[in-house]
């Protein structure tokens, strides 16, 4: 990520009367040149363990240990990722940004990976750092030398975890929140805002207004404070129901689908209608929606009830 794309955002943004700023560049990227810094140093210390190896002697836990306090700046990197991905957003809007980033995305090393893919994975690092801890452990016997180094740095990254784990929750459903935003394009405004939150999503059967037999199938999206209602035209938004990845968008792909209703949720009324439907009411319209089973009809009502119940509780009272 850093030597395709940050290396020349800053040279770019050094030029004068650039299409980029420096602080964009900060904003997208944060503190990841930090990161990449203390796991270079992780990696080498590693392998100097390994390359002077002895099996009753050498300690792996110490290495870890050492690091474990710096583990810390990734909560500075988590609390930035709605600023960068709402600034990568903003400079794709500019043609000549727009280009540069496309041209870099080309680059084999990246493997088809876009900047956005790989924003998301300093966030993911903490829970693999534990969970390779753990698995040192379970193959570490009581009795040798590392293991209480192995034992208590795995306490100490739980604990780091804890602090850093509603932050990477978050900045997960904001990933997924953003590739929404890559599938419908600029139909909408953004909707990366850091009070926002994915609640739920899928196909639906939307029923056409004085046309009960023809039936088609939409996509109800449900966040706390909005619901987006869209027809879809190629993959993007059955990738979503498979698996809320920013990668598995392809670049073709993005503003493809078509939205039918943006609304913010308290301007909406669900009406029970019948077994398996019911209706979304707003001030202009009424959408007739039918599902497959009861469950499935209790599932999404019950979710659009609770997700605006909570929200308009939380508005000024009037």
């Amino acid at each position: 990520m850093l030597e395709v794309f940050f290396k020349q955002f800053n040279a770019h943004a050094s030029e004068p009367d650039s299409f980029l700023s420096s602080n964009d560049v900060k904003n997208i990227f944060s503190c990841a040149e930090i990161i990449l810094s203390y796991n270079r140093e992780l990696l080498n210390n590693l392998e100097i363990v390994l390359k002077n190896w002895d099996p009753k002697l050498s300690k792996i836990g110490e290495v870890f240990s050492s690091m474990v306090d710096f583990l810390k700046i990734y909560s500075a990197y988590v609390s930035n990722y709605t600023t960068a991905l709402n600034t990568l957003e903003k400079c794709k809007k500019d043609p000549q940004f727009l280009q540069m980033l496309q041209e870099a995305e080309k680059d084999q090393r990246l493997k088809n990976m876009p900047l956005s893919g790989f924003l998301i994975m300093p966030v993911q690092r903490i829970p693999r750092y534990l969970m390779l801890i753990r698995e040192l452990l379970k193959y570490t016997p009581p009795d040798h030398i590392d293991y209480d180094s192995l034992s208590k740095t795995q306490d100490r990254i739980a604990t780091v975890a804890l602090e850093v784990n509603e932050a990477e929750r978050i900045a997960s459903n904001l990933q997924t929140v953003y590739q929404i935003q890559r599938v419908f394009g600029p139909q909408i405004e953004t909707i990366v805002e850091p009070h926002r939150r994915l609640v739920k999503h899928g196909k639906v059967t939307l029923i056409e207004k004085n046309h009960k037999k023809n039936r088609k199938e939409a996509y109800l999206i449900l966040f706390n404070d909005m619901v987006i209602l869209a027809k879809q035209k190629g993959d993007g938004l059955d990738k979503l129901v498979k698996t809320p990845k920013i990668d598995d968008i392809d670049p073709m792909e993005e503003g493809t689908s078509k939205v039918i209703l943006q609304i913010d949720i308290a301007k909406v009324t669900l009406m029970m209608e019948g077994e398996v439907q019911f209706i979304l009411k707003t001030d202009k319209n009424k959408f007739l929606f039918e599902f497959e089973n009861q469950n499935k009809l209790i599932e999404w009502s019950s979710k659009f009830q609770e997700t605006k119940d909570k929200y308009t509780e939380r508005l000024p009272k009037t």
